[in-house]
C-alpha cells in the first residue's frame, strides 16, 4: 500500500485509491504505518526538534515502567510465597510494596505529560502548516500560478489539513502512543527471551501475527470510515437545495423528488458498503481473539508445567506469566489512524509551496521602487499574453498609450482583452513579451507592492466579503478618524450612503447567511465596491480602474454613476494635487462615450483610437457598436 510518502514531496496516494490500496493485506498496511511514522517524526523534528526528542525518550520511559512494575511484583510475589506462617513483612517486600504504585504513579504523570505535550505540538504544527499553505499562495507577486493544474490540485488537499478528520497535528499527537503499543510488548518478549528463549520465540510469532491482523482490521476500520463520509456528489446536491439562489429553481423545475431519489441511491450504496465492512471487521476480530486466546493457553501451558516440574522458581514463572499478558494485550488502533490519514495533506503542502517558489523564481527581479507620482504616461509596447494552458493568446501585439490625468475607455467584445490588459497593469500577471513602462520605467524591474500602492481597481467579479458595510470597505486599513472621514467621503462618491442608511446597523454583516446579517441587492453591492475602490483614491491612489462598474445599475443610476464619479470632484481634483488616471472598462456606450479617449481592443490588440466624436465619424467597428446598442435601446429590447 502506498498511502503516505515520506515529507520530501513525494506523491502521496489518492483517497479515491483508498479502497483498493487497503484492501492487500495486513503488512502493507503496517508498512504504510512505518513510512507515516517517519513522515510524522520528520515533520514534528522541523517544528521542534527538541520536544520531538523529548517524545521517543518519554515514549520509552513509559513503555519501559510496566516491565519494571513486571519484575518488582514478581519478585514480591516470589519471596511472599517463602514465607511461614505468623512471620511478618520483611523490608525488601514492603520496598517492592513501595516501588510498585510509584510506578504507576510515575507511568500516569508521564502519560500526561506526553499528552500535554503531544497536544502543545500538535497545535504548534498545524499553525505552521496553514502558515506554509497560506505562503505557498501568497508568495508570488501574480496570480498565474493559482491557474497551474497540478498547484489547483495540491491545493484542493492541502487547503483541508484533516481532509478525513486527522490533521497532520493529530499524527504528531498520537505518534508517541503509536511507540508505546509497539515498544511495550517487545520489551516484555526480550524480558521472556532471556529466561525462557524458546517460549520468547512463539510469543513474539503471535505478537507478530497479532500485528498484521490488527493492520487488516485497521484497514478495515479506514474503509468503514470512508465510506461513510459524504461524498462529493452528495455534498454538491445538498448544497443545491440548501442554497437560495440554487433552491428557487429546484422549485420551480420540480427537482425536489430527482434530487432526494438521487440522494437516497448514493447513500444507500454507502450503507450497504458499510455493513460489508462492518461484517469483515467483524470475522477479523473474532480471529485475533482467537490468536490471543490461543497464544496465551499454549504460553500459560508451558509456564505452569516448568513451575510444575521445578525447572523454574516461583518468581520467574510469575514473571514469565505478567510478561505474556503484556504481549497478548489487544492493541488499540486508535493512535494508529492519524498516521494513516493525518499526513496525507503535508507532502501537497509542500508540493504547493515548491511550485510557488518556482513561479516566484519566474518572475523578473524587482530593481527599483516604483515611482512616487507618475507625470507622463503608462505604456503597452508590443505586449504579448499567454493564460497557463491556453491555446490562443488573450493579448497579441498590443501597443497603447495611456496618458496621466486622462479617462480611457476600453471597449471591445467579449473575450477582447480588456481585462487581461488591466490584470497585466496591475502586475498580477507578466506578459509573455513586450513592455508595459511607467514614465519610461519598465514594470518588470519596479517593486510589485509599491506599484500596486497607485492602482485603485474595481474588478466586474468583484468579492462580497461577509463582513459589516464599513470592513468591506475599508478593508486592512487602521481605524481611525481619517478613515472614518474618508469612508464616509467614498460612500458619498459612489452614492452608497442610502445603501448604509436601510442596514439595521453599521456591524451588520453584509450576508444572509451570517447570524444577524443582511444580503444586498447586485446594484448595492456594487456601489460598496465602487467605495472599496474609491476609499483606495484618497488614501493615494492615483490610478482608478473600472470594470463594467454599471453592470448591475438601471439607466439613470448608470447616468448618476457618471455624474457623481466620473465627473466627481474625487476624481477630476483629488486630494494632493496629482491628477487621477482613469480606465473605464464597460459594455454601455453612453457611460464611455464621455471619456477623453476611447480604445476598442479585438483579438488582444487595438484597433482603433480616438475621441467618440472622432471615432464616430470613422464609421468604424466603434461606430458600429455603439449604433446597435443605440438600436436596441430605441426598440426597447435591452433592459435598462
Amino acid at each position: 500500500m502506498r498511502l503516505l510518502q515520506d515529507t520530501d514531496g513525494e506523491a502521496i496516494g489518492k483517497g479515491r485509491r483508498l479502497r483498493s490500496l487497503l484492501d492487500r493485506g495486513g503488512f502493507k498496511e503496517l508498512c504504510s504505518l512505518g513510512r507515516g511514522a517517519r513522515s510524522v517524526w520528520t515533520l514534528v523534528s522541523e517544528t521542534n526538534k527538541r520536544w520531538a526528542s523529548a517524545i521517543v525518550l518519554l515514549s520509552i520511559f513509559v513503555a519501559g515502567l510496566p516491565i519494571v512494575g513486571i519484575i518488582v511484583a514478581s519478585i514480591v510475589i516470589g519471596r511472599v510465597a517463602a514465607y511461614g506462617r505468623g512471620q511478618s513483612i520483611r523490608p525488601d517486600v514492603a520496598l517492592g510494596l513501595l516501588i510498585l504504585p510509584a510506578l504507576l504513579f510515575f507511568q500516569e504523570v508521564s502519560k500526561q505529560t506526553l499528552r500535554f505535550v503531544g497536544g502543545s505540538l500538535k497545535r504548534r504544527t498545524d499553525f505552521a502548516l496553514q502558515h506554509e499553505l497560506l505562503d505557498a499562495a501568497l508568495l508570488p507577486r501574480g496570480i498565474s500560478h493559482l491557474e497551474n493544474a497540478e498547484l489547483a490540485s495540491a491545493f484542493a488537499t492541502a487547503r483541508n489539513l484533516s481532509p478525513f478528520g486527522y490533521s497532520p497535528g493529530s499524527a504528531v499527537d498520537q505518534l508517541s502512543f503509536a511507540i508505546i503499543n509497539r515498544l511495550q510488548p517487545l520489551f516484555a518478549i526480550v524480558l521472556i527471551a532471556f529466561l525462557q528463549p524458546v517460549l520468547a520465540l512463539f510469543v513474539l510469532l503471535v505478537w507478530l501475527l497479532m500485528q498484521l491482523i490488527t493492520a487488516r482490521l485497521l484497514g478495515k476500520v479506514i474503509m468503514s470510515t470512508v465510506a461513510s463520509f459524504v461524498t462529493p456528489e452528495v455534498a454538491y446536491l445538498r448544497d443545491v437545495v440548501l442554497t437560495p439562489a440554487a433552491a428557487k429553481e429546484v422549485r420551480i423545475f420540480g427537482l425536489g423528488r430527482w434530487l432526494t431519489d438521487r440522494v437516497s441511491s448514493i447513500l444507500g450504496s454507502q450503507l450497504d458498503s458499510m455493513a460489508l465492512q462492518d461484517r469483515d471487521r467483524g470475522r477479523l476480530f473474532a480471529i485475533l481473539g482467537g490468536v490471543v486466546a490461543t497464544g496465551l493457553a499454549f504460553s500459560a501451558f508451558a509456564i505452569a508445567h516448568a513451575a510444575i516440574s521445578d525447572r523454574v522458581s516461583l518468581t520467574t514463572a510469575s514473571l514469565l506469566f505478567f510478561a505474556v499478558i503484556q504481549v497478548f494485550i489487544v492493541p488499540d488502533i486508535l493512535p494508529d489512524i492519524p498516521l494513516l490519514y493525518g499526513m496525507m495533506s503535508v507532502p501537497q503542502i509542500r508540493q504547493a509551496r515548491s511550485i510557488a517558489v518556482s513561479s516566484e523564481q519566474l518572475a523578473p527581479p524587482a530593481s527599483q521602487p516604483a515611482p512616487t507620482s507618475l507625470r507622463q504616461e503608462i505604456a503597452f509596447r508590443d505586449v504579448h499574453f499567454l493564460y497557463p494552458d491556453a491555446s490562443e493568446p488573450a493579448i497579441q501585439g498590443l501597443d497603447l498609450r495611456i496618458r496621466v490625468g486622462e479617462r480611457l475607455g476600453l471597449v471591445g467584445s467579449n473575450g477582447a482583452g480588456k481585462t487581461t490588459l488591466v490584470k497585466l497593469l496591475a502586475r498580477l500577471y507578466e506578459p509573455t513579451a513586450g513592455q508595459i513602462t511607467a514614465d519610461g520605467v519598465d514594470l518588470c524591474e519596479v517593486d510589485t507592492d509599491s506599484w500596486r500602492t497607485h492602482l485603485a481597481v474595481l474588478f466586474q467579479d468583484f468579492i462580497r466579503y461577509p463582513l459589516p458595510v464599513l470592513q468591506n470597505i475599508s478593508l486592512g486599513a487602521e481605524a481611525g478618524d481619517e478613515t472614518r472621514l474618508h469612508m464616509e467621503q467614498a460612500l458619498n462618491a459612489a452614492a452608497a450612503t442610502a445603501v448604509v442608511t436601510r442596514l439595521p446597523s453599521e456591524d451588520a454583516p453584509l450576508s444572509a447567511t451570517v447570524q444577524g446579517g443582511v444580503d444586498l441587492s447586485g446594484g448595492e453591492w456594487q456601489r460598496i465596491a465602487l467605495a472599496r475602490t474609491l476609499f483606495l483614491v484618497l488614501r493615494g491612489a492615483r490610478i482608478l480602474i473600472l470594470d463594467e462598474p454599471t453592470a448591475n445599475l438601471d439607466a439613470v443610476a448608470e447616468q448618476t454613476f457618471f455624474d457623481s464619479v466620473l465627473r466627481s470632484e474625487l476624481v477630476s481634483r483629488p486630494p494632493g494635487g496629482e491628477p487621477i488616471t482613469t480606465l473605464l472598462i464597460t459594455h454601455r456606450f453612453a457611460t464611455v462615450r464621455h471619456c477623453d479617449r476611447i480604445a476598442v481592443i479585438e483579438g488582444g490588440r487595438v484597433i482603433e483610437e480616438g475621441s467618440h466624436d472622432e471615432l464616430m465619424v470613422s464609421q468604424t467597428r466603434y461606430a458600429e457598436m455603439f449604433n446597435a446598442q443605440a438600436r436596441t435601446f430605441e426598440t426597447g429590447e435591452m433592459h435598462q
